[in-house]
């Protein structure tokens, strides 16, 4: 899409051939331009140029478990949230596996359900848990940093976070689905805003699940029930104004 939501081009239909997708749920963007699409029924992830001609398929039942969503660093490194597997996998362009952290449980280090995943300019992986209700940091090599999040409605508090992005700097959003907002933090956890309520007006929000942002500092939200994404800009604003929303309900599988 063009930022104002008009469609550019689009690829894909249903399956677990080549080139098709079957329930994707998360997508990312290499340096090159490559596009990366995770396909959680299909247990893997499909590898695509700029144009949508397909080039390749990255994993399986057995390297994957209902993974979720996917993150790229500066070096073109893949960083794939393995949801149900509770684990985060670190490979390279070509899909080469290289680094496994994570492990079922709630202490530092391990995760459940780990559904959102980003990394900063930094080169640090911040990871959002819809079991554990938090985000955990890791440095690029798996190194547990800090972590925060409770099950709960209060500043800082989570219900099911799913989608997380940062800026450049260092700023962390991340959508608290069950909760309808988004929540702003500084990269060491602490609470800096919120904004959005249950609604499907401009500017509320009805279980968004992911979140992506431009260059100039706007970010882009999906949301799940609500069939569409919502653009909320300038960063700098106590609260974000909401620019813009397209999408229409046409299915909705959650």
């Amino acid at each position: 899409f063009q930022p104002n939501g008009t469609l550019i081009t689009e690829w894909g239909s249903f399956g677990d051939g080549p080139g098709q997708m079957e329930f994707p749920s998360g997508i990312a963007v290499a340096p090159s331009g490559d596009v990366y699409t995770v396909e959680n029924h299909s247990h893997r992830i499909s590898h695509f140029t700029s144009t949508g001609a397909f080039v390749g398929i990255i994993g399986g039942p057995g390297m994957f478990f209902y993974p979720v969503a996917i993150a790229i660093d500066a070096a073109g490194w893949l960083y794939v949230a393995d949801t149900y597997n509770d684990r985060v996998v670190k490979m390279t362009a070509s899909g080469f596996p290289t680094m496994v952290w994570g492990s079922p449980g709630s202490a530092p280090g391990q995760m459940s359900l780990p559904y959102g995943i980003e990394v900063d300019a930094h080169g640090n992986v911040y990871v959002a848990e819809w079991g554990n209700n938090r985000v955990q940091k890791f440095t690029s090599m798996g190194g547990y940093l800090t972590g925060w999040g409770v099950y709960g409605t209060g500043s800082g508090q989570f219900d099911k976070p799913e989608g997380i992005v940062a800026d450049n700097l260092g700023n962390v959003f991340v959508c608290d689905t069950g909760n309808n907002r988004i929540q702003e933090f500084s990269d060491t956890g602490g609470f800096i805003r919120q904004w959005g309520n249950l609604g499907s007006a401009p500017g509320q929000l009805y279980t968004p699940s992911d979140i992506a942002r431009t260059s100039n500092g706007n970010l882009y939200v999906a949301e799940w029930n609500n069939a569409r994404v919502q653009v909320f800009g300038p960063p700098d604003q106590p609260t974000p104004t909401h620019h813009a929303s397209w999408g229409r309900i046409k299915s909705i599988y959650h």
